[in-house]
């Protein structure tokens, strides 16, 4: 059960600013990286004409795929980061854990897509 929202006067306005952006982007995300699952890549081809297009949208869900398979804390950094661009110190006030943590999250983040999308490759 979510709690409900009330501002609590002992944080600053900005972090309940950023709590509330921070659920609604994560809520956001989750459903669409929903409607990406239900995408196949092969429809998304079909749809498309065979072009440069076709190919990075092919490209886009398997990425997002490979992205959806990170352990929730590294998807969270991952999708603040790249897809909303959020600096790291944004990421890290939005999630309420350490800048360093966040750089370590996006490093192994990085690693763990490098090595599935080179398993993909072969």
């Amino acid at each position: 059960m979510a709690r409900p929202a009330s501002f609590d006067a002992r944080a600053s306005l900005s972090t309940w600013i950023y709590t509330i952006a921070r659920n609604t982007s994560l809520s956001a995300l989750r459903e669409q990286r929903r409607e990406v699952q239900r995408e196949d890549p092969a429809t998304v081809l079909e749809v498309q004409p065979a072009t440069d297009s076709a190919e990075s949208s092919a490209e886009r869900v398997a990425l997002m795929r490979l992205v959806d398979a990170l352990p929730d804390r590294q998807r969270q950094v991952v999708l603040l980061y790249y897809l909303q661009e959020q600096s790291h110190d944004e990421v890290a006030s939005m999630l309420a854990m350490p800048v360093g943590t966040v750089k370590t999250l996006l490093h192994r983040a990085r690693a763990r897509l490098a090595a599935a999308a080179g398993v993909l490759e072969k």
